[in-house]
């Protein structure tokens, strides 16, 4: 895998961990929608969030944009690791519904 694309992954992992969790605990717990729907959407903001802020954080970004790549492919690569991330938290999101609604 090339090291630019497994950095990314590698900023989001403990991101899409929590991510994972905020629909699925309040759906466990409570048993109620509402709060699983608002643990999505904030998991997808923490997720949008961590993607760029890592990179203000470590006060990387000037040399993410002064590498030899276009920026165009620097943000393609950012935003695959983003869509992987935000599809499977979305894929886990629905099928917490699904099964909620069929045990009902």
């Amino acid at each position: 895998m090339n090291t630019r694309i497994y950095k990314e992954y590698r900023i989001l992992r403990p991101f899409w961990a929590v991510a994972l969790l905020l629909p699925l605990v309040p759906l466990m717990l409570f048993q109620d929608l509402g709060y699983c729907a608002m643990g999505y959407v904030v998991g997808c903001l923490l997720l949008g969030a961590a993607s760029f802020g890592a990179e203000w954080n470590h006060r990387t970004m000037d040399l993410l944009l002064s590498q030899p790549l276009s920026r165009q492919r620097i943000w393609r690569d950012k935003i695959r690791a983003l869509a992987l991330a935000l599809g499977t938290l979305g894929l886990v999101y629905f099928l917490s519904l699904f099964a909620q609604f069929n045990a009902d």
